[in-house]
């Protein structure tokens, strides 16, 4: 190739069109685009058509309502999160918050208007009539496209796609999943896991139906790949062999497992607990300790309970603690052969991170952002030796899963050590932090009710759960699924991380709320 033709295809290639066609991958654009392409217009122009036109529903007043104080509202520290304000916090009873967060964005471009309010349904609506073309080399070209046809005239499709409420949200996600699980089972192409993940954190922070597509998913999965899962149970083969049909089932249970925590609420007549208090209406709702409505969908805050710490050991035994964990490390180190690999692995990894951890412990959260005092020190060295742990793994090419357990087993035998058995955990703080503030504890006492640790061990139980079955199936790809999942989930939960009371009314009431709304029977519902 000359210099001339070598230039004259860059320019090609970096031109607007060039850039097209490489996104394109080449495809024609034939009959099937150009009538994909006039259906998803025509479904635009009928869902925009007079949209602003209706008085809105009453479930649209509720939603609009908080979108717009989102919108209006100010920002946290330098105007974070910027695309809107912080006035929101998710509340089950209004279903997940990406609505919400959604609707106050396009506020925040378009101004609030009667149109702008329906905007986000409309353009989830529309791209639903388009989501068949993703799935025609299994629909046929020209079902596809009549799949299209119908989604677009359905009267129902085209009523809630101009209907301010998440139900058009959770159909587009619903039938993206079906395709992403679809395809990956005949194409077994990791990235419809990565894509698959994102969507999963969306449904469940868009509407608790979520529980029920998964699970319908889930049991339809179970039944395909049960033929593999067997024989993984009784010790046969690995959870890294089995089919991508049982590997989609498996990304399903391992992400959406401690979503259904509060599930447990059912047993709790049984097992003398509250896991989920309930509704005011039933007459049996358990009362904050000030006499206000206990937290529905939540563990009630009364009962026995466990202070902290359980005993506060004296110095000499901590001290004694620190040598026998040291001297099992050494132990571990010795027993297969003394090399640089093992030492910086098996001893150094795990040093590392437990140091890491404990000076992120008794470091007051307060003051870490404190730059010009010392606990700014702290977090740095606590970064610098994760990093140095992490850093040696990888250097060492240690196995992946041992890798992991010599990181996880510290931090979590560290964090326990540290709140049963020192005075770390301010528990007034915590609460005032982490729950909603419809929780209140009254004086501080600093112990926890049974409910609590309880609900905090099915929690904790559930996610590692998740995460063993997740990496003995997949490795550091499954992290990867997880890492998107959960950072999505997080964002929209404590919208942008500036309501991290969130975290709890995600994880545990996102469930919780309902299990507990099971005995109101609102009209007589659900016979």
């Amino acid at each position: 190739m000359n210099r001339e033709s070598a230039q004259s295809e860059l320019k090609t290639t970096l031109s607007p069109m060039g850039f097209t066609l490489r996104i394109w991958g080449g495809r024609r654009f034939g009959w099937l685009e150009a009538g994909f392409l006039a259906v998803v217009i025509i479904a635009l122009v009928m869902r925009l058509w007079e949209l602003g036109g209706r008085t809105a529903h009453y479930d649209e007043a509720i939603h609009l309502h908080f979108s717009w104080k989102l919108a209006e509202s100010g920002g946290a520290f330098l105007g974070w999160p910027w695309i809107f304000g912080t006035d929101y916090f998710h509340s089950p009873w209004m279903h997940g918050p990406f609505q919400i967060e959604f609707t106050a964005l396009i506020f925040r471009i378009f101004g609030d208007t009667d149109v702008t309010a329906r905007l986000g349904y409309v353009l989830f609506g529309t791209g639903l009539v388009a989501v068949p073309f993703f799935f025609r080399h299994y629909l046929g070209r020209t079902g596809a496209l009549m799949a299209a046809v119908m989604l677009t005239f359905s009267p129902t499709m085209l009523y809630f796609s101009r209907f301010g409420r998440n139900d058009i949200i959770m159909a587009f996600f619903a039938s993206t999943l079906l395709i992403l699980m679809w395809r990956y089972i005949n194409e077994g192409h990791r990235r419809y896991l990565y894509l698959a993940s994102g969507i999963l954190a969306l449904m469940f922070a868009t509407k608790e139906t979520a529980y029920l597509i998964v699970a319908i998913f889930g049991l339809i999965l179970f039944l395909v790949s049960i033929g593999d899962l067997v024989p993984w149970a009784l010790g046969r083969t690995k959870l890294s062999q089995v089919s991508h049909s049982a590997g989609f089932f498996l990304l399903l249970v391992s992400l959406s497992l401690p979503q259904w925590s509060a599930l447990s609420g059912i047993f709790q007549n049984v097992l003398g607990l509250t896991l989920t208090n309930p509704d005011p209406q039933t007459g049996a709702n358990i009362a904050n300790v000030d006499g206000t409505v206990g937290l529905v969908g939540a563990p009630a805050w009364e009962g026995k309970t466990l202070l902290l710490p359980v005993h506060n050991l004296p110095i000499e035994v901590h001290a004694l603690v620190v040598v026998a964990g040291l001297s099992i490390l050494t132990w571990l180190v010795y027993h297969g052969g003394l090399t640089s690999r093992r030492i910086a692995c098996i001893g150094g990894a795990p040093v590392a991170i437990t140091f890491a951890i404990t000076l992120l412990l008794y470091t007051p959260i307060s003051n870490v952002v404190e730059t010009r005092d010392v606990p700014a020190l702290d977090l740095s060295l606590a970064v610098l030796m994760g990093t140095a742990a992490i850093c040696s793994l990888i250097y060492y090419r240690y196995p992946f899963q041992r890798g992991t357990l010599l990181l996880f087993i510290p931090i979590l035998l560290t964090t326990l050590y540290a709140v049963l058995f020192t005075p770390l955990l301010d528990l007034d703080a915590v609460v005032n932090g982490i729950l909603p503030s419809q929780v209140t504890i009254g004086p501080a006492s600093n112990g926890l009710p049974l409910n609590y640790v309880v609900a905090l061990g099915i929690l904790s139980g559930t996610i590692i759960l998740s995460a063993v079955l997740g990496i003995r199936w997949l490795g550091s790809t499954w992290l990867i699924c997880a890492g998107i999942f959960y950072f999505l989930w997080s964002v929209l939960y404590t919208t942008f991380f500036t309501n991290m009371a969130g975290v709890f009314s995600g994880s545990w009431q996102g469930m919780g709320y309902w299990v507990a709304q099971q005995d109101v029977a609102r009209g007589n519902q659900p016979w």
